[in-house]
């Protein structure tokens, strides 16, 4: 299991959700001014590879760039995603240098002495507190009087998750799933939120995306959520289904116990050193390990629980998952 803080819990989601195509044509049609919509080629969209965030700051910012046609020429969608509990006002200066970086490799690419390439900036805000600043980079520049032309400025889309009302959020199902976690993960609401959130996979029609998209979601939830939302999450589990999925119930219940013990794990970080919570991982896998040797020499599952001192349910899911029970 891979122990995560919250902020590369909110990178790794975005990442996943935004990556597939499908998912960010979704999102763009259903958010994006009709003015460019009408000008987008969506045969043309690229995913672009890299990101342009300072290594210093990702623990702050994830990004995704598409490359597609717009009015016939290469141009660019640049989703900034902020990832903090609370707005930062020089967000229209760091998304400035990630423009200046985009326009930089299109040069390089492309080796053109033409126009550079438009790009349409858009800031994904999630924080716990909603924006407060602008859009625009004037607002955050010393005027001074008669001197305005030689202050540069430009504008960002702001998308700001708080504002979205439950209608607005459209699109993919799984596009959808995504929105509304990034949207509540900080909301003190998210435990009542919950089941309604995951009533959506049911309207998945492939089985093995389903699965994939309710591990992904449950791993967010691990990551970025309190043990309130961890214990209202496994009794969501539970009792969700995936169409075309025998026992679903049974396959919920062992993701359940699997991941939300990485929950539990990960939230330990906020009080434990890490070292101390990787001990403690390892002892569960030398337990773990020599459960399964006194199964194979016949013993029951409670003397084996009372043996290495673990829970009678968890031990009963963890053979279910390998296949002993």
């Amino acid at each position: 299991m891979v122990i995560m803080n919250p902020k590369s819990s909110h990178d790794e989601f975005f990442k996943l959700l935004f990556r597939e195509v499908k998912n960010a044509a979704s999102y763009f049609q259903n958010n994006f001014p009709k003015k460019l919509l009408a000008k987008m080629d969506f045969a043309t969209l690229k995913l672009e590879d890299g990101t342009f965030v300072d290594e210093r700051l990702q623990e702050k910012f994830s990004d995704i760039l598409y490359s597609s046609k717009i009015q016939g020429k290469t141009g660019y969608i640049y989703i900034l995603l902020d990832h903090k509990s609370q707005p930062d006002k020089y967000t229209a200066l760091q998304l400035l240098k990630y423009k200046i970086s985009i326009w930089e490799r299109h040069l390089d690419n492309h080796k053109t002495r033409g126009n550079l390439p438009f790009v349409f900036p858009v800031v994904l805000y999630h924080g716990a507190e909603k924006w407060r600043y602008g859009n625009n980079l004037k607002e955050i520049v010393e005027n001074v009087e008669g001197l305005e032309i030689y202050i540069p400025d430009y504008t960002f889309a702001l998308h700001d998750l708080s504002h979205f009302s439950d209608e607005e959020i459209k699109g993919e199902v799984v596009l959808q799933i995504g929105i509304h976690l990034l949207k509540n993960i900080y909301s003190e609401d998210l435990p009542e939120k919950l089941e309604n959130i995951f009533e959506l996979f049911q309207e998945i029609e492939d089985e093995k995306q389903g699965l994939k998209w309710i591990r992904a979601a449950m791993k967010y939830l691990g990551g970025s959520s309190s043990k309130k939302t961890i214990d209202k999450l496994k009794k969501v589990l539970e009792n969700t289904e995936i169409k075309g999925t025998k026992g679903t119930k049974e396959i919920m219940a062992t993701f359940a116990e699997e991941l939300i013990q990485e929950g539990y794990d990960r939230g330990l970080l906020k009080g434990k050193n890490l070292t101390e919570l990787r001990e403690k991982r390892a002892d569960r896998k030398r337990k773990l390990r020599t459960a399964i040797r006194l199964q194979e020499e016949g013993s029951e599952l409670a003397f084996i629980a009372k043996i290495i001192e673990l829970d009678t349910k968890y031990l009963e899911t963890f053979f279910q998952r390998i296949g002993r029970f």
